[in-house]
């Protein structure tokens, strides 16, 4: 009898070790469906087009540039540059600066140290990041039925006057070219209130007209992924606002800054898609794209508030997929210790501490320290093999994954 028990739950432990697989394996096929899908899509690749994404990066315009500055070196001259959120701002200063050398003295000068400055805290007490935590956390679970409300307890203000003006400018073809992502929001104009509606967001690219031809019709992979999500599938692309415009939506994060008021429509976050690998490979057949760290669950929950799906997930699917290079950013926080800029509490008077540094002495040490780390990364990405992640320091791990994926199955996203 007691054999017969102990067979019985050895069998179980074998069926539930099988059904992970299964629920592994079924997964893993779906990001490879969706990768396939997304290849069959391509129509309109140029034989020696070349992009670099820009994905998020907060205030941190200098890391992406130094990548950019690593990539130039080492014979990888983009075509195009995608921006998405903070990385909008680099794109942007590489969309105006023509040289490295440019890019680095803009960076180190009073000007791009002002425009940071031109950020200014609508809200620093902590009592509204509290109150935004415990919205963000409640929408994640379900336990708050109500829409996001991106307009009360932001933290920052930028006013679109404030931002940089040489940004001031329309796209151009020029190379390189540069799309700007952002997201479009469905908010009735006199309550300030998010629709209703199951799907009200939508992935917004900001270009120049010839870029608009290449990436028409090109449908986000976001709902495809995660169907109750309330991402529309089709995509708009913009070709009338500045580069100024542009940034200014792309940075506007939920719960960071207001969306943007563009002719009675609203704007906000590149974030919609931090990752947009399947956009690049539209428009190049090489691409360099940044393999990003791991969301915290604070982050993941500010993801799940508003577009109801996992960030960490759709790491998962984009780290699965084939970039030509990847440069190493998983261990990004280990830069941020020492050389970051992000905001940090201070319980002591309960606020927000500015990580601008007040000091341009300091403010250009951290900049040159981004700069160089990025050139450092995007140097050792080229010097591998195509594909390669063997030099990635914090690789996603296979336990990870399958926390992920099974949290998804259970969710749904």
């Amino acid at each position: 009898m007691v054999d017969r028990v102990v067979f019985m739950k050895n069998i179980g432990i074998r069926n539930r070790n099988s059904l992970k697989q299964v629920i592994r394996n079924v997964s893993l096929t779906v990001i490879s469906i969706t990768l396939l899908l997304n290849l069959i899509f391509i129509e309109k690749i140029s034989a020696n087009s070349k992009v670099m994404i820009f994905s998020g990066g907060g205030f941190h315009s200098a890391l992406f540039l130094g990548m950019l500055a690593g990539a130039e070196e080492a014979g990888f001259q983009p075509d195009y540059i995608i921006g998405s959120c903070g990385g909008a701002v680099a794109a942007a200063i590489a969309k105006t600066y023509k040289t490295s050398s440019d890019r680095y003295h803009f960076l180190m000068s009073q000007d791009f140290f002002d425009f940071f400055h031109n950020i200014q805290f609508e809200n620093d007490s902590l009592n509204g990041s509290a109150y935004n935590l415990f919205k963000m956390i409640g929408r994640r679970f379900n336990l708050i039925p109500m829409e996001p409300d991106l307009f009360k307890w932001t933290i920052f203000n930028m006013p679109l006057a404030a931002s940089f003006s040489g940004f001031n400018i329309p796209f151009d073809r020029d190379s390189p070219k540069i799309i700007i992502v952002a997201s479009k929001i469905d908010i009735d104009i006199h309550t300030k209130r998010v629709a209703s509606t199951s799907k009200h967001i939508q992935e917004v690219f900001f270009t120049d007209s010839e870029t608009a031809n290449d990436i028409a019709g090109f449908l986000s992979p976001i709902p495809a992924l995660y169907p109750h999500s309330p991402i529309i599938k089709k995509t708009d692309i913009i070709t009338s606002r500045t580069l100024t415009e542009a940034v200014r939506a792309s940075i506007a994060d939920p719960y960071y800054m207001k969306p943007l008021d563009l002719g009675g429509q609203y704007y906000f976050t590149g974030a919609i898609d931090l990752y947009p690998l399947e956009l690049a490979k539209r428009l190049g057949h090489e691409v360099a794209a940044i393999y990003p760290p791991w969301f915290d669950t604070v982050e993941i929950s500010s993801f799940m508030s508003v577009y109801k799906y996992n960030i960490n997930n759709r790491i998962v699917n984009v780290t699965s997929q084939y970039s030509t290079y990847w440069i190493d950013d998983s261990d990004v926080d280990e830069l941020y210790k020492v050389a970051g800029f992000n905001p940090k509490p201070d319980f002591s008077s309960w606020t927000l501490r500015y990580g601008i540094p007040n000091e341009i002495g300091e403010f250009r040490r951290k900049i040159a320290t981004q700069w160089e780390f990025g050139r450092r990364r995007a140097l050792e990405a080229f010097a591998g093999q195509k594909n390669d992640k063997l030099h990635i320091r914090k690789k996603i791990l296979p336990q990870a994954i399958d926390a992920v994926l099974e949290n998804s199955r259970r969710r749904n996203f």
